[in-house]
């Protein structure tokens, strides 16, 4: 799931740029994925 969770963030990550950067960087803090 949380592996899932990863892929998803990283391909907004892709379409919204430095927006969803920050929602990623908070992600990998909160769940500790790479």
């Amino acid at each position: 799931m949380k592996e899932n969770l990863h892929l998803e963030k990283g391909k907004k990550l892709v379409d919204l740029g430095c927006g969803d950067g920050k929602a990623l960087r908070f992600f990998v803090k909160t769940f500790g994925i790479q």
